[in-house]
């Protein structure tokens, strides 16, 4: 939580290591993601990936083909 007692989304480069099946992510050194991530924190992390649109006559009928995942752990800082 964010002091705000809402959950706080951070947008972030990541990169996926396959052999340690870690995910590592790119932040500041300062500002609201290290303050409130520290180790051990709980966090779920999502991405997704937009396929093709599938159009239709209208709008409410119109939909997407698309990708995800999302991940459930533990995040710690590694300087």
């Amino acid at each position: 939580m964010n002091g705000e007692m809402f959950p706080h989304v951070s947008m972030n480069v990541f990169y996926y290591d396959r052999s340690e099946r870690s995910i590592y992510f790119h932040t500041a050194k300062e500002g609201t993601t290290r303050k409130i991530v520290g180790n051990g924190t709980k966090v779920t992390f999502t991405v997704s990936s937009m396929g093709r649109l599938l159009p239709a006559k209208t709008a409410t009928h119109m939909s997407v083909e698309y990708r995800s995942v999302m991940v459930r752990g533990e995040i710690a800082i590694v300087d």
